[in-house]
């Protein structure tokens, strides 16, 4: 298998929330529609924003974060580029009302933001004022609304890789699953035939894994299922591909080149597993694996060579276990 292939489990993604309370601009500037627009730019300059929401003449602020009413209107850098055009000079004694962009089209904060983008893009506007409950809340920009859709996208690719790492891998071990080990088989056999070289399989079984299971508990033989994956991680090569498909069945997939033969990585791999520590390091256990070894022939099927090793296997358990046995 190529080094790509990662052998950890795969994190759960991080839920995310997608609406537009998350991405407004809060505590919006508002201005009465009988504001001159030579203040209203004042106030703009000394801000430093690029838009204010027009509301009706008789709003005041109750207090300085008393939110504004549902805006009649907005007023932009644009708008006061638009008028000047028109008036010239005259154009800063204008109100608000003479000069806004109206009417106001607005969204609630709980909406989605791919709704809201459409929304935006079919009529055509840069932002939008957020009302809630008839008082509005905040503004959504283009700018905001874009790095939103961003960050969704993205989060949704890493869940969408998240998810596609669940599949393959078996969440006890971290190992690939008997899905993933059956892709790779195929994908070896297919560069074997393109690139030279062959394709080596083993199947091994944990040695009396049911006493394990029966005197110490499940619990005990899970962590032992966990410290045997982390051996064949340490006893392989990174290109080799080991996978659980059984309950204390593990299978590996060995891409060969030259003299390279699969009963010495199995001989490798069974000396590994009869020397580590499995259990309690205060109460260590003695674990052994039976291995079956084979190398997928010219012209023979990964189906074909994967039973040999199966049946090598049953014959190393049969000549009395802790060995390898070739197919």
């Amino acid at each position: 298998m190529a080094d790509e292939v990662e052998r950890r489990q795969p994190a759960a993604p991080v839920p995310q929330v997608w609406t537009v309370r998350h991405y407004m601009l809060t505590r919006p500037l508002a201005v009465p529609e009988n504001a001159t627009v030579l203040s209203v730019c004042e106030t703009m300059a000394e801000g430093r924003i690029g838009q204010v929401l027009v509301v009706a003449k008789d709003w005041r602020p109750r207090a300085k974060l008393d939110p504004p009413p549902e805006p009649i209107g907005i007023f932009t850098e644009r708008d006061l580029i638009r008028a000047f055009a028109a008036h010239r000079e005259s154009v800063l004694g204008m109100t608000m009302a003479q000069v806004m962009t109206s009417p106001v089209s607005w969204v609630e904060p709980e909406e989605d933001i791919e709704q809201v983008s459409d929304l935006m893009n079919l009529l055509r506007v840069r932002r939008m004022p957020v009302v809630e409950k008839g008082k509005t809340v905040g503004m959504l920009t283009r700018g905001r609304l874009m790095e939103a859709l961003s960050r969704k996208l993205a989060a949704m690719e890493q869940e969408n890789a998240a998810l596609a790492e669940r599949v393959v891998h078996d969440p006890l071990t971290g190992l690939g699953n008997r899905v993933l080990f059956n892709r790779v088989l195929e994908r070896e056999l297919a560069r074997s035939g393109d690139h030279g070289g062959s394709v080596g399989i083993l199947m091994l079984d944990l040695d009396h894994f049911k006493r394990v299971n029966d005197t110490y508990g499940h619990p005990t033989g899970d962590v032992v299922l966990r410290q045997l994956a982390d051996v064949l991680r340490a006893s392989l090569r990174r290109a080799d591909l080991p996978a659980r498909v059984g309950g204390e069945e593990f299978a590996v997939v060995l891409p060969m080149h030259g003299r390279n033969q699969p009963e010495v990585a199995a001989e490798k791999v069974r000396q590994a597993v009869e020397h580590a520590v499995f259990g309690d390091p205060g109460e260590p256990l003695r674990v052994t694996v039976s291995i079956g070894a084979a190398s997928v022939r010219e012209g023979e099927s990964g189906e074909a060579a994967l039973k040999r090793a199966d049946a090598a296997l049953y014959a190393a358990k049969a000549a009395g276990r802790n060995r390898v046995s070739l197919g």
